[in-house]
């Protein structure tokens, strides 16, 4: 049977004491920005110089994360922060 579930994959490296600052929130966001990351990759999204394109809009983070429009900016900020 196939399954319609799709799943994100969360690098390991994001739970350790190297990004402890980071919420699960912005785990999550992290991995949720590198699977559209790896899709516009395979669509072949990028520029001139072969650099990847991913946008997304704030409203398409609030679908998926049932958060108010201040702490989704967080979210953004702390990886942003992080690096």
């Amino acid at each position: 049977m196939k399954s319609s579930y799709r799943f994100l994959k969360v690098p390991l490296c994001l739970f350790s004491d190297s990004y402890s600052q980071l919420s699960v929130e912005a785990k999550i966001l992290y991995a949720f920005l590198l699977d559209r990351l790896t899709l516009s990759e395979k669509n072949g999204f990028s520029d001139e110089d072969a650099v990847c394109l991913c946008t997304i809009r704030t409203a398409r983070c609030a679908e998926r994360f049932a958060a108010d429009l201040k702490r989704r900016r967080g979210y953004f900020v702390s990886l942003k922060n992080t690096g």
